[in-house]
């Protein structure tokens, strides 16, 4: 089955045809700067009716893949910022019985539905119910891995959790063993026998079904209020789009949000964290995708880009988060750094 590729010069928004990959798998290219109702079709047939957003106006740029195995579908997205929000109207016009289950990779998400919201961090994972509304929150460039099942194969498998959605399933035992199937089993599906893909994709299930069981057994029920988590969502975008200043502290992020910085610390200690040490991971991880995509040429680049202002201390950390020097990760990217 092929979408047809469809332009709009005037909107600059493009769809590329949707490709055969083999072992019943196809790909999808969205690259444009408005129309995000086009966008919102293919999320409407794909997955659920929601109103699609892009709180920056920046150029949307989506890579999906997808494919499915029996009564389950698989997806692999790669996209600009987004936020995505099913409506109670939306639940009561277009009515699914689906549940989705999303793994971050790179990145972060918040999941809001029934009072309670999610923040996920790469590794982490948490399911949604489209009977619901719900609203998806990506603050910046994300990669994510989503599982859309019937509801009645997970009732099945987990009975009593399908009414406790938005609960993170943390990046630690069953929860990681479950993530990193996931992750494998979307990545090397291709390599893996027709005939075995439904039972590997059963044990799948299996797996992930006990990781959220085992997870709402965890659960605290004290857990913050969804205010409180929505303002540190908050918090955390404005940062991500002032990664490049140098000055930027936690009395000025605390000012910028009429916040005192001890309230802003507490924010942050919902995620076990402190504002700079969050501040100072998002900037080399920045820094790390400008190095591998090649948009920056050097080491000194790099770190004055991303509110770096010494470059020793820039080199040290880098080293510290990835285990190699900046100009290591040049040279395995095939650059040379000047």
């Amino acid at each position: 089955m092929y979408l047809q590729e469809m332009t709009k010069s005037r909107d600059k928004f493009a769809f590329s045809a949707l490709q055969d990959r083999g072992s019943g798998s196809s790909s999808l290219t969205v690259r444009g700067e408005r129309d995000l109702a086009r966008w919102s079709d293919i999320v409407r047939e794909n997955y659920v009716t929601v109103d699609c957003d892009n709180p920056t106006c920046t150029p949307l740029e989506v890579d999906m893949s997808k494919f499915a195995v029996g009564p389950a579908h698989f997806f692999h997205v790669q996209s600009s910022q987004m936020t995505y929000t099913r409506s109670q109207n939306a639940v009561l016009t277009d009515p699914r019985d689906d549940l989705q289950i999303t793994l971050v990779k790179k990145g972060m998400m918040a999941i809001e539905q029934r009072g309670r919201v999610a923040m996920l961090q790469p590794g982490e994972f948490a399911m949604y119910d489209s009977r619901a509304p719900f609203q998806l929150t990506y603050p910046q460039e994300h990669d994510v891995v989503t599982l859309k099942l019937p509801l009645s194969i997970i009732a099945s498998r987990a009975p009593g959790v399908l009414d406790l959605t938005a609960i993170p399933v943390r990046a630690d035992g069953l929860g990681a063993i479950a993530g990193a199937m996931l992750t494998s089993f979307v990545e090397n599906v291709g390599q893996i026998d027709v005939g075995q893909r439904l039972s590997t994709a059963s044990t799948l299930i299996d797996l992930i079904a006990s990781a959220i069981h085992s997870g709402i057994r965890e659960y605290d029920g004290d857990a913050p209020p969804p205010e409180r988590m929505r303002k540190l969502l908050q918090v955390q975008e404005w940062m991500t789009q002032h990664l490049d200043d140098p000055e930027l502290d936690a009395t000025g992020i605390a000012r910028a949000h009429g916040l005192t910085t001890r309230t802003l610390t507490r924010l942050f200690a919902l995620e076990g964290t402190t504002p700079i040490r969050w501040l100072n991971r998002r900037r080399l991880d920045a820094a790390h995708r400008a190095i591998t995509s090649g948009s920056v040429s050097s080491v000194t680049e790099a770190c004055f880009a991303f509110g770096f202002n010494e470059v020793t201390h820039f080199g040290r950390s880098f080293r510290r988060q990835y285990g190699l020097r900046p100009s290591d990760l040049f040279v395995r990217s095939g650059q040379s750094s000047n």
